[in-house]
């Protein structure tokens, strides 16, 4: 997968999630929501989306790790002394 397109998807989950979230507050506060669903869903909620950004994140590290070029101090360069 893309590094690219799996921010898009990291930052996508973590919109849906806001929006999902600032959804049940509103029907929590509004007292269309009992507070034990509220609760349940709130909470369990987090932690999947938890559990899956921990996912799509170590993903996109281990792409960005494969991709890294080699640091400066890591390349053999030429010698310049001449013998």
């Amino acid at each position: 997968m893309n590094p690219a397109l799996l921010r898009k998807v990291i930052l996508g989950v973590s919109v849906g999630w806001a929006v999902i979230a600032a959804i049940l507050a509103l029907t929590f506060f509004m007292g269309w929501l009992p507070r034990e669903i509220f609760d349940w869903v709130f909470i369990g909620g987090f932690i999947l989306y938890a559990v899956v950004i921990t996912f799509l994140s170590k993903a996109l590290q281990e792409m960005s790790d494969d991709e890294v070029p080699p640091a400066d101090d890591q390349v053999e360069k030429p010698s310049t002394d001449p013998k």
